[in-house]
């Protein structure tokens, strides 16, 4: 980052309102003008060669020149340059901004593509991403505009005219603040790895959970008040032993009054045993009469199988039989045509033109013993040849012949084991014809045993005693004694409400309890927040101290006090303690940026050109150090420039 930049002179073509304007600067110029003749224009032209925006830090503004209609004119080239002396160097400036048209195909005409630009540095032509890493390398586009325009720390929230003092004047240490207030100590150890701020709002939320918890106790403690019912445990127990001993009583009519009807129990039990000893002998006598029913069922089942695997394995050789005679037709053509290469290489004969033995590089035909020799040679080479051929295809032709006859002898085995199968298969089936003509035969109607008809007797004996027996009537004793458990039941349930209330009771001193808890917690805790709000006052009383002493008109005023005693955090600037925002006027808010721009200025060790819009508005202004471009109405139809 660069330490000065000043503005030594600046031209304009074609850019808003200005057709064509040249402009030298000096320490301190006035830049006068009636409204509209393009003071501010002077600025913004400025901040668009070197941030692509206006002064008022907007990309959206028309940068050419409007017709009277207030419609772009078009064709124009805008251009904007600028000299700088940056730190006793000088470096120029140059931004060109015109439309763009591209051809519309099979046409004449031309279409608008929008706007584009180009860049020159010290006269060398750059790409948008170089010139922007050239101007970025002299000054941070944000610190420009902080040094360059009174009014822009002003305009910024808060938070962010906070945090630009803050790195000014650094922040306060959390023990410095707690040190030079004995009162804060109890902070310190919640300090240790949180920022007040962080702690403020974990406390917050701390104690608006614990208030939440606290606030729903009544209601539970109303809650299980409601359930505890006020009864006369002492009279229910007294009727609980008389409904018990009125039990016990029927119990006792109840058992002599079995003892009777043992008999029936009896004859109930042998009527059980000898229909189980029926089902078991019918079991054994079924299982004996179908046995050869399913042996013979078995034996269908298992020819049946043998028959598909025999007609599978007459398809499968079959197959295997088609196979192999399309094999052999294959090979018998295949036999023919080398039957018939044979004859064509033994009927070939050698043929030898001499016109063709001449030098192949001075064309002159070869002496009669050469060409004899290479006749000789030539044809030695066909007989070889022809020789080798022959043997190759008699050799073929062998191995074809042996194939041929081995299918044929395969063939003749698989038809051999073809009928076999077929044999068996003829066999299998007359077999499964006779199997299941007995079957469809078989007689299942066998006559019962003897032991069988005895059991079904003594069943019918027995069922005669259990229908003639009389039993002693035991319903009205069991409908007493019914009634006398519902009453038992019921009395249960409201005797089980006494140990309920007892619990119920000291559930209720447990939430009473823990409503004390919860209070002496809150208690505490929102003694931290009153400590946090003190530790912030104190730490802003400090902050401030520090941070006015920066300064040598504006003095900040760093928070301030709500109606419930609570501090509100902020940054004002404040001119003889009349805030910035509010009733301060023109001139001492010029003067206001001027002193901050001062102290950024010190602080970052740059200076850089301070455009003052209204300079006509004050009469004296700061002390600067920058260059000062002030920008003055007047009556003035044209610019007018005075250096200084």
């Amino acid at each position: 980052m660069v330490n000065s930049i000043f503005l030594k002179s600046l031209s304009l073509k074609n850019f808003k309102g200005i057709k064509e304007q040249n402009i030298n600067f000096g320490k301190v110029t006035n830049v006068f003008g009636e409204n509209g003749t393009g003071k501010t224009t002077i600025q913004d032209s400025f901040t668009f060669l070197l941030f692509d925006k206006d002064s008022k830090d907007s990309t959206k503004f028309d940068v050419q020149p409007l017709d009277k209609d207030n419609n772009p004119i078009h064709n124009l080239e805008t251009v904007i340059e600028a000299t700088l002396d940056i730190d006793g160097k000088e470096a120029v400036l140059k931004r060109v901004y015109k439309e763009k048209y591209s051809k519309v195909r099979g046409t004449a005409k031309l279409d608008f593509k929008g706007y584009e630009s180009q860049y020159y540095a010290n006269e060398v032509p750059n790409k948008v991403n170089e010139y922007k890493a050239f101007i970025s390398e002299l000054l941070d586009e944000k610190l420009f505009k902080l040094i360059t325009n009174p009014q822009y720390f002003a305009n910024l929230p808060w938070k962010e005219r906070r945090a630009i003092i803050t790195e000014i004047v650094g922040d306060m240490d959390c023990n410095s603040v707690i040190d030079s207030k004995k009162d804060l100590e109890p902070l310190r150890k919640h300090l240790t790895d949180n920022t007040v701020d962080d702690f403020v709002k974990a406390n917050k939320s701390k104690i608006n959970k614990l208030k939440k918890d606290r606030d729903q106790i009544p209601s539970r403690i109303d809650e299980v008040s409601n359930s505890i019912q006020e009864l006369d445990f002492d009279g229910l127990d007294i009727q609980r032993r008389g409904v018990t001993a009125g039990i016990k009583n029927i119990d006792e009519q109840l058992q002599d009054k079995s003892k009777a009807n043992e008999g029936l129990f009896k004859l109930k039990t042998a009527l059980l045993e000898k229909r189980q000893e029926l089902t078991e002998v019918e079991y054994k006598f079924k299982a004996n009469a179908n046995k050869p029913k399913m042996e013979l069922e078995g034996s269908i089942r298992s020819t049946e199988t043998n028959i598909r695997h025999l007609k599978m394995t007459i398809d499968e050789l079959q197959e295997e039989i088609k196979r192999n005679q399309e094999y052999t037709e294959n090979a018998l053509l295949k036999r023919k045509d080398l039957l018939k290469a044979y004859n064509e290489i033994k009927n070939s004969k050698f043929e030898f033109n001499d016109s063709t033995c001449i030098c192949p590089t001075c064309k002159r035909k070869f002496e009669a013993s050469d060409i004899e020799a290479k006749r000789k040679e030539l044809e030695g080479n066909f007989n070889s040849n022809k020789a080798e051929k022959s043997k190759e295809n008699i050799s073929e032709g062998k191995a074809i012949a042996v194939k041929i006859e081995e299918l044929k002898n395969k063939n003749e085995s698989l038809n051999k084991k073809i009928e076999d199968e077929k044999n068996m298969l003829e066999a299998a089936q007359k077999s499964l014809e006779a199997l299941q003509d007995k079957l469809n035969n078989f007689k299942t109607d066998i006559e019962e045993p003897e032991e069988i008809k005895y059991i079904k007797q003594e069943i019918y004996n027995l069922e005669s005693q259990i229908q003639s027996y009389k039993k002693e009537d035991v319903t009205q004793l069991n409908n007493k004694k019914e009634e006398l458990q519902e009453q038992l039941r019921e009395l249960d349930k409201q005797l089980a409400f006494k140990e309920a209330n007892e619990k119920a009771k000291d559930r209720i001193k447990e939430l009473e309890e823990e409503e004390t808890k919860l209070s002496e917690k809150i208690a505490e805790l929102e003694g931290l927040e009153i400590l946090s709000e003190e530790f912030i006052r104190t730490k802003v009383e400090l902050l401030e101290e520090k941070v006015n002493s920066k300064f040598k008109y504006v003095k900040f005023k760093m928070f301030k006090n709500q109606i419930n005693g609570g501090l509100e955090e902020t940054c004002e600037p404040c001119i003889n303690g009349v805030p910035y925002s509010s009733n301060l006027n023109s001139a001492a808010k010029i003067n206001a940026g001027l002193d901050i721009i001062n102290t950024l200025c010190s602080h970052y060790g740059v200076q850089a050109p301070i455009f003052i819009d209204n300079r006509e508005s004050i009469n004296e202004i700061i002390p600067v150090e920058s260059q000062v471009i002030n920008l003055i109405v007047s009556k003035d139809k044209e610019l007018k420039v005075e250096v200084i």
